[in-house]
């Protein structure tokens, strides 16, 4: 992987190339034909009459969320253990949630997952269903560390929500692919849904079946299994977690209480998505998207990578919160046990950009005018004077349902209206770029399934970004 040549930096250079690299949301043909080939789910009769939940709603405020990757791969340069790798290799002498949390805070970072038991089984608490991999069998001085609760503390001490991941597949447990194994996955569910306080989020990984340790299967070499469908019981574990943490939502649950994967991890939500969308039983769910990616190039810290650049994260922001998702960032901790110094750097460059980004908006003092023809909103704003500005952010007023199905934006800077942008859904959250330059009028018109409702628009300025092409 290339260097990180930005490290080396003074601050504003960085901010200005992390700037420019959002001009190229709407110039790179490559990210909107990756975005619009993802998309899923269209408007139907029902749509409009979906709604999120108190704890959608919660969600999806959030915006910037991370998973916390740490764990043996930190020591083997792998991403998913095989399941047999001695806990012997895990040496972090400097292993400090509190840490973690601090550079998550530093980013804006709002809610953590941690992946408390990846698809190699071990656990990061001193689980009494796994004693001999898990946090219970490390070696001096990290013997016994209960990491899930150290991290949910410091989250909270923080300000920031807490939630946990854990591994459906378990390439290490004997009995995966039978039906004691679902019990024992309760089981570690019901530790940690029950002992550590309130959960915003959990997580159900995708990645399910396959070659593993499995006990020593094979005369230890391991082998191939396959699962049923609905082994795992998910309505079931989706009960279990309303019932117990009643404000959380899962991650791949597919039905309520649900957000849904973006498709990709590469940063890059769909254009278009509709939250109303069919669930694992066919039926329409408020299933709102997350946009996962990594903060380097693996989930796990290896030696030889580094971090995104600033400009990538930016990019990355635009490309997901602003089409109203939650943007999901993967950090990792190193074999020492610390958010790395670049690692923390870069994280606490990107909460700068975005408090600079989020503290502007031109349209406050502006004269606004809105005018309704059935399922049709048209927004004028004049602004006292012409500003300079390069995104229009928009917000529909989710709780009564997603309802726009298209937008577009003028703008008149005296020569009379111009359309320079043009789109699909908004949901939670757009943040459609126009040309750079400054503006006196802005004109927003909202087409949908039902009448819009929308949060005043704001008008906001990411320094040196390029004019639209």
């Amino acid at each position: 992987m290339k260097k990180d040549d930005d490290m080396k930096k003074p601050w504003a250079n960085i901010c200005a190339a992390a700037l420019a690299a959002v001009s190229a949301v709407a110039a790179a043909p490559g990210a909107e034909t990756a975005a619009k080939a993802g998309t899923t789910g269209a408007p139907d009769a029902g749509t409009a009459s979906v709604l999120p939940s108190q704890a959608h709603l919660e969600y999806q405020d959030r915006e910037i969320i991370a998973l916390v990757c740490w764990g043996l791969n930190a020591y083997t340069g792998q991403e998913w253990g095989f399941g047999n790798v001695p806990l012997s290799k895990i040496s972090a002498r400097k292993l400090d949630p509190a840490q973690w949390a601090k550079a998550m805070k530093a980013a804006e970072i709002s809610a953590v997952v941690l992946v408390a038991k990846h698809h190699d089984g071990f656990c990061l608490w001193p689980s009494p269903l796994n004693r001999d991999y898990s946090m219970s069998a490390v070696p001096p001085p990290n013997t016994g560390r209960d990491l899930v609760r150290e991290l949910s503390d410091a989250c909270r001490r923080e300000g920031m929500k807490f939630g946990v991941y854990l591994s459906p597949w378990d390439r290490r447990q004997a009995s995966y692919a039978t039906p004691a194994y679902v019990d024992y996955f309760f089981a570690q569910w019901n530790e940690l849904l029950g002992n550590y306080g309130e959960l915003a989020e959990i997580w159900i990984d995708g990645a399910n079946g396959g070659t593993g340790w499995y006990g020593g299967a094979n005369g230890g070499k391991g082998e191939r299994r396959t699962i049923p469908k609905d082994y795992y019981r998910l309505d079931s574990l989706l009960r279990l977690m309303h019932e117990k943490h009643p404000r959380a939502i899962a991650f791949g649950g597919g039905g309520e209480w649900s957000s849904e994967w973006c498709g990709n991890e590469s940063g890059v939500c769909p254009e278009t998505w509709w939250c109303p969308r069919k669930g694992a039983d066919g039926k329409l769910h408020w299933l709102p998207p997350e946009t996962d990616f990594p903060l380097r190039r693996g989930w796990y810290w290896h030696r030889n990578e580094s971090p995104k650049p600033l400009a990538r994260l930016a990019k990355i922001y635009v490309e997901s919160v602003g089409r109203g998702s939650v943007m999901n960032i993967g950090v990792a901790p190193d074999a020492d046990g610390q958010v790395c110094e670049a690692d923390a750097k870069r994280l606490a460059e990107f909460g700068a950009w975005v408090r600079e980004f989020n503290s502007t908006d031109f349209a406050k003092n502006a004269t606004v005018a809105e005018r309704r023809d059935g399922d049709t909103l048209v927004v004028e704003m004049a602004l006292p004077e012409p500003a300079e500005f390069n995104f229009v952010d928009i917000k529909e007023r989710i709780a009564g349902g997603q309802r726009i199905k298209a937008f577009s934006i003028e703008l008149d800077d005296g020569g009379g209206w111009r359309k320079v942008c043009e789109g699909t859904t908004v949901g939670h959250r757009r943040l459609a770029r126009v040309p750079g330059g400054r503006h006196a009028r802005v004109r927003i018109t909202l087409r949908g399934i039902a009448p819009p409702e929308i949060f005043p628009a704001a008008l906001r300025r990411a320094r040196d970004v390029a004019p639209a092409k």
